[in-house]
């Protein structure tokens, strides 16, 4: 017999999202950013951080069950939420 969907284990999906010029944020901001990476980090949930050669622009890659759920990581991230920076999310295919 196979198991049933309920079963089954949830397959978590890789997202990227961009951040668009950080260097706008004050120290307190990016302070608050790095936080949120570790936490990120000790949940299980950040795969990568960091910023560009360029130290202009960055990226956060994270796992999450589905787009809803990687956008509300995004958007919760300090630069998002308190309005430093925009950001992009895209689906990462394996």
């Amino acid at each position: 017999m196979s198991p049933s969907a309920a079963q089954l284990p949830s397959v978590r999906r890789q997202f990227a999202y961009f951040l668009d010029d950080t260097t706008r944020a004050p120290r307190a901001a990016v302070a608050a950013h790095a936080r949120y990476l570790a936490m990120l980090e000790a949940r299980g949930v950040l795969l990568l951080g960091g910023t560009f050669r360029d130290a202009v622009d960055g990226v956060v890659c994270v796992v999450a069950d589905d787009e809803v759920e990687a956008d509300s990581i995004a958007r919760a991230d300090p630069l998002v939420a308190f309005g430093f920076t925009l950001y992009r999310l895209r689906e990462v295919l394996r």
